[in-house]
């Protein structure tokens, strides 16, 4: 909860009190001996009846809160003026006239003389009303409950009686005539109306009785406002009919006496002192006071009926008073001007309720207007709070105000003045202590609050940056522009002998009792010595656009940052992409070199200070500089690699860039990432790293290669020598972090244990090994394979020797490299990405292994029967005879891999049967078996041996029954048979459909109609005679040869076309 939303919490706390929306103040009072019977008033004159009989005028002065005797209505003898004997009962004003009521009769007379004019009704009466709609009919109410209603002519001058009888229940306490109605309330607490055109007979309002006092009053022609039970007040219509509103809780101890309505504020009389002030928008209670202490009498007996002026007399017998609505501008300004901001909201909730369709637009201006009052008292995170999130203000009122520290120094002067203010008004003693603060903190303050709100406003018109079609009003205040005004008028404050001269008044006045007066006088007179200027407002552009507004904003953001010193802000404002102030380059620089302190990062500061004006030449050579005095190496080139990101201008490149790679090689990267091929050819690029003094081969080296990488990468640059230079940059580097001589396996392992401490493979050169695979694979690529093969034979890049000798059309290489390497299930794989076209190669790479696995079986069974009796190699037989056992596990294995082959690819389309078929031996025996097995269902090599002892220990192997042979040959038969009879079967169709389409065809052709004398045409519906010539449609259709001339094949009637019919 912010500052405002605390005051306006806090408004309904302090309703009892007379320095609210509404102040009363003494009027009249009577000479001694005289008792006022009656009171009304007009825009001029207030009109007061005596008990002696006497009527005077009394002019309401300029500022409408005195009355002035103007003249009087004596007991004379002149037939001119009226004399009364006993006491005036009733005073109205009626249309400049003034309507008299004693004795009862009726009596007219002039409003400014009080001359007579004549006698109304003589006698008998005991109320007159005016009508409050029609000002020139009146009605008088006589004691026998009779209602006499009188129309004014002005010329002659006479009341005119119409012809009405209209009569009452009885005497009313309460009566009003409202346009065609008359509306009164009775002794039995009851409400009555009735209409004098159509309805003659009272009729009750049903509402609930209020046992109190009966009141009703009219506040506008469709709405009136009736108090009930328990001094309930509701809205009803004048037929009524309630109306969707809250209702008022009037005082419920209390008899409401009077009621009148002023503006939107409903004001209650009650007997005796109080008086309630309502706002009818939101029927809230917003002030009330008790002027029992105010009135001789403490009692209020009469109150004025007039409705149309903005002060309200009410009165006891001996005193007349006034009510008046106060200057809402007058009082918010004053309170502003003290700080008193819950005060100020509780006067504008008063005076705007919640329902008012101004209260959003008047509430964001009293926002303006505390804000400043805060900012001026030096409560600067209030002020903030207030318009934190509201930008209906104009920003340029703060900082046009504060341009330099001149304007920063005249508002600590105020500041301080206005603090001087509080402490006087609060009765403390003042001493030169009591202006002890330091100005650094006042200035800092003040800075941090323009910077927040500079900042805030940024992002807001940063939205709309682009839009050039939305355009800003602003609103200005009366209170605004008297802050505004306080920069502009330097010669009346200055800071150095407003604060001195100050100083010297207190010590002179220390001791004087009047001190404390006098000091708040000085200070008043000089706070209500500015005069705002009418000419403020039009400073201030409107319908200013998004990149108007950030042009002065971004200006004075960095404005205020120089002046704070603040180097970590302003650096990541002018990091920002976005310069609104282009033109304000020379006169910021100007303030940078002025202002700015030389702190640690003044060099980042200055350069991105000429970067955010794009004068980046100026920013390089800055950290040029610092490079060649050898200070902030490292910030140098990363400050250089960055800028040449931005602004990667050819001369720039050449000249600039060289550092980088010399002092900071791991940054080129993001230099190369931006040389795009198009605009820096390579060549160049190249010869300038061949060119960079003072690094090692091995570096330059390395920034060729990763310049390589990103041209093909990023810019997927096409040339074949860029791109096997590449390749050999990663193969160079892959084989200076892990030897060439280690095995596939080993690499495998490490690189599986690389997360590890202790492993021989980094996350380097695991980022590398992806990027060259990634690169072998990229179809863009047109490096040479055998070029890179060159390199990478022999090693343990076996996936990318795989691949390289799979785009060469050496499938057979590849898949003997993997058998060697017993990876059996990445040569299958092979086979299942071609779809079974290498695996008759697969086949009979199996099948040469295992016939040398049988020939090495052979051999070593005849070693060991022609050594078997010599005992000087029995060490031999048996090494020989371990040989021979690995040697048939080998046999087995591929054995199983042929069979698992035989199994697998039976139906694969693409597999040729009679491809493998050539491969098989005449001598395998073929076998069937109900149960078959492939290799995958054997987990390891005992189950291996164990099939192998079961199956071929014990038989000649060349006459086993192979079962796999026996699959394959089954399937592939079911195959090729299926593929014969589904071609026969396609074929057979074929020829049948063609013979019904020829069939169709003579049969259309013999196509024959019989003719009658009245056959007619299908197009034109006209007779076909015999000398016409006509065309005959295979559906028997006929037109002549006329009407179907443009389309002959398509039929008149059905639209069908019989070339597309019987076309074959």
């Amino acid at each position: 909860m912010n500052f405002l939303q605390k005051a306006q919490v806090n408004v309904q706390n302090n309703i009892e009190q007379l320095g609210g929306l509404f102040e009363s103040s003494w009027s009249l009072k009577v000479e001694a001996g005289q008792k006022i019977t009656s009171i009304d008033q007009n825009s001029r004159n207030v009109y007061i009846g005596y008990q002696s009989g006497t009527i005077n005028i009394y002019q309401i002065n300029r500022n409408g809160l005195k009355l002035d005797y103007l003249k009087s209505q004596q007991q004379t003898k002149n037939k001119r003026f009226f004399s009364f004997k006993n006491s005036i009962d009733s005073l109205r004003e009626f249309n400049n006239y003034l309507l008299i009521l004693s004795e009862g009769s009726v009596l007219c007379a002039d409003g400014d003389s009080l001359e007579s004019l004549g006698t109304i009704v003589d006698k008998n009466c005991v109320m007159v009303v005016v009508n409050e709609v029609q000002q020139d009919r009146i009605l008088v109410l006589t004691k026998k409950k009779e209602v006499l209603i009188f129309d004014l002519d002005e010329a002659p001058f006479r009341f005119r009686q119409l012809d009405k009888k209209i009569y009452l229940s009885e005497i009313p306490q309460q009566l009003i005539f409202f346009n065609e109605m008359i509306f009164y309330t009775t002794y039995r607490k009851d409400y009555c109306y009735l209409d004098i055109n159509t309805n003659l007979e009272p009729k009750t309002l049903n509402v609930p009785k209020n046992q109190q006092q009966a009141y009703i009053k009219i506040i506008s022609p469709e709405e009136m406002f009736v108090v009930i039970s328990n001094n309930t007040g509701i809205f009803l219509t004048l037929e009524g009919q309630p109306k969707q509103k809250s209702t008022i809780q009037l005082d419920a101890q209390k008899i409401v006496f009077n009621i009148h309505m002023l503006e939107q504020f409903l004001i209650v009389f009650y007997e005796g002192s109080l008086i309630q002030i309502f706002n009818i928008d939101d029927c809230v209670l917003i002030q009330q006071m008790d002027i029992a202490n105010r009135l001789n009498e403490g009692i209020v007996k009469f109150v004025t009926n007039y409705q149309n002026n903005q002060v309200v007399y009410f009165g006891s017998q001996t005193e007349i008073r006034n009510l008046y609505l106060v200057s809402f501008e007058d009082q918010i300004s004053k309170l502003l001007q003290e700080c008193n901001i819950e005060q100020a909201m509780q006067i504008f909730n008063q005076h705007y309720s919640k329902s008012n369709s101004m209260r959003q637009q008047r509430l964001e201006e009293f926002n303006i207007d505390a804000c400043w009052s805060l900012l001026m008292h030096g409560k600067f995170n209030d002020a903030y709070k207030i318009i934190e999130d509201n930008y209906k203000y104009d920003i340029r009122q703060f900082i046009d105000s504060f341009t330099n520290d001149d304007d920063i120094n005249i508002v600590i002067a105020k500041i301080k003045k206005n603090r001087l203010t509080a402490i006087v008004n609060s009765g403390k003693s003042t001493t030169s202590a009591t202006l002890k603060n330091t100005d650094k903190e006042f200035r800092e303050e003040i800075l941090k609050f323009l910077i927040k709100l500079c900042t805030k406003n940024r992002e807001h018109y940063l939205k709309f940056l682009n839009n050039k079609d939305i355009t800003f009003d602003f609103y200005l205040s009366n209170h605004s522009a008297k802050f505004y005004t306080i920069s502009r008028d330097r010669h009346k404050y200055s800071y150095s002998q407003n604060v001195a001269s100050l100083q010297s008044y207190i010590e002179q006045q220390k001791n004087s009792e009047m001190n404390n007066s006098l000091i708040k006088s000085t200070i008043e007179q000089d706070n209500n010595s500015i005069i705002v200027p009418q000419d403020v407002e039009e400073e201030f552009d409107q319908n200013i656009t998004a990149k108007q507004m950030l042009q002065q904003i971004d200006f004075y953001l960095i404005t205020y940052l120089i002046m704070q010193n603040n180097e970590q802000e302003l650096i990541s404002v002018l990091s920002k992409n976005s310069n609104n102030c282009q033109d304000k380059y020379e006169e910021l620089l100007l303030t940078l070199q002025s202002l700015m302190f030389v702190g640690p990062k003044h060099n980042e500061v200055l350069s991105r200070f000429y970067e955010y004006f794009q004068n980046y030449t100026e920013a390089l050579l800055l950290w040029q500089e610092c490079i060649e005095n050898k200070k902030d190496l490292q910030e140098a080139c990363e400050n250089i690699a960055r800028i040449l990101k931005i602004f990667p201008k050819e001369k720039l490149i050449s000249d600039f860039f060289p550092y980088v790679m010399e002092h900071k090689p791991e940054k080129a990267i993001e230099v190369f990432a931006v040389l795009d091929p198009n605009k820096y050819p390579p060549s160049q690029i190249k010869q300038l790293i061949i060119q960079t003094p003072n690094i090692s081969l091995e570096v330059r080296n390395q920034l060729t290669g990763i310049y390589f990488e990103v041209l093909c990468m990023k810019f997927n640059y096409v040339d074949t020598n860029v791109h096997n230079s590449l390749a050999d940059y990663y193969v160079r580097f892959l084989f200076s972090k892990y030897p060439k001589e280690k095995t596939y396996q080993e690499f495998k392992k490490d690189m599986e244990q690389v997360q590890q401490k202790g492993s021989l493979i980094d996350q380097e050169f695991v980022e590398k090994y992806k990027s060259f695979d990634k690169f072998l694979r990229n179809t863009e690529m047109l490096y040479d394979p055998e070029f890179i093969l060159k390199f990478i034979n022999n090693s343990y890049l076996q996936q990318q020797i795989i691949f390289l000798l799979c785009k060469l059309d050496q499938q057979e290489k590849a898949l003997r490299i993997l058998i060697d390497q017993k990876d059996h299930d990445t040569a299958q794989a092979l086979c299942n990405q071609k779809q079974g076209k290498l695996v008759p190669i697969l086949f009979k790479i199996y099948l040469e292994k295992y016939n040398e696995t049988i020939e090495q079986d052979i051999s070593n069974n005849s070693f060991i029967s022609t050594s078997s009796r010599l005992s000087q190699v029995e060490v031999t037989k048996s090494k020989n005879t371990q040989q021979s056992k690995e040697s048939k596990n080998e046999q087995m294995l591929y054995k199983n891999y042929l069979d698992d082959i035989l199994y697998k690819y039976s139906y694969y389309q693409d597999l040729n049967p009679i491809d493998i078929l050539n491969l098989i031996p005449d001598d395998w025996v073929i076998g069937s078996s109900s149960q078959i097995k492939t290799v995958t269902e054997y987990a390891d090599q005992n189950q291996i041996r164990n099939r192998q002892n079961n199956n071929f220990m014990n038989s000649d192997n060349t006459n086993e029954e192979n079962t796999a042979l026996y699959e394959f040959l089954t399937q592939a038969l079911s195959e090729t048979l299926y593929a014969q009879r589904q071609v026969s079967c396609t074929k057979h169709a074929s020829e049948s459909l063609l013979l019904e389409n020829k069939i169709k065809l003579i049969n259309c052709k013999k196509a024959y109609i019989t003719w009658y004398n009245d056959r007619k045409c299908a197009a034109c519906n006209k007779t076909i005679t015999e000398s016409t010539i006509f065309v005959v449609y295979p559906n028997g259709v006929v037109a002549h040869q006329s009407c179907v001339s443009k389309s002959l094949t398509i039929c008149p009637e059905t639209g069908q076309d019989f070339v597309k019919t019987f076309k074959l």
